[in-house]
């Protein structure tokens, strides 16, 4: 990162400082596969998600701007987002099985 730091400062704009992030290891990005309306609640949406070698996952999120065929950051079952001191685990949203978060950035402190 210094390195990186240096080498902007000497050819485009002065870096003041270094900010390093850890991004939790349950953090991994997964595709939205497919979209549909929660039939419980109105803001909620339920979403099915292929996160890779992690597998597939059913996750209710309230984000306005979730749709198919995107990339989203999902933290997985016990993973814990110190940025908001929640610890994520599986649950029902009304009626609804919900195994993860599909995070911010903000929720993920960057």
């Amino acid at each position: 990162m210094k390195t990186l730091a240096d080498t902007l400062t000497l050819k485009t704009c002065e870096v003041e400082d270094i900010h390093q992030r850890v991004i939790p290891k349950e953090v991994v990005i997964g595709k939205v596969l497919e979209v549909k309306k929660h039939p419980n609640a109105d803001k909620l949406m339920i979403c099915q998600l292929d996160c890779g070698t992690q597998g597939y996952y059913q996750i209710c999120t309230a984000a306005e701007n979730i749709c198919e065929q995107i990339y989203v950051p999902v933290a997985l079952p016990g993973c814990f987002l110190p940025a908001i001191n929640l610890q994520i685990e599986p649950r029902e949203m009304r009626g609804e099985e919900s195994k993860g978060m599909i995070c911010s950035k903000q929720e993920l402190g960057i």
